[in-house]
């Protein structure tokens, strides 16, 4: 699962009802372990809502000169 990038930015200043918020002003953070030589790709919806996670596991593996720019075009060519 992702990031909600508005979650993140909060919604304090974005009118709406106590009880009812335009924007969920509390984060959402989910704690996973790393493992030694793991890769982390910390990404908005942008790449995830165009390329899965196996993809970008696929890509990480070849190898690649500019891996951010290759995630680029991936999700660009979609």
């Amino acid at each position: 699962s992702g990031t909600n990038i508005s979650r993140s930015l909060g919604g304090r200043c974005i009118p709406g009802l106590p009880d009812n918020p335009s924007v969920i002003q509390k984060s959402k953070m989910t704690v996973f372990g790393l493992k030694e030589g793991a890769i982390l790709v910390i990404a908005c919806d942008g790449l995830w809502d165009f390329v899965s996670s196996e993809e970008v596991e696929t890509l990480l593996k070849e190898p690649h000169h500019d891996v951010a720019q290759a995630l680029v075009e991936l999700a660009l060519s979609r």
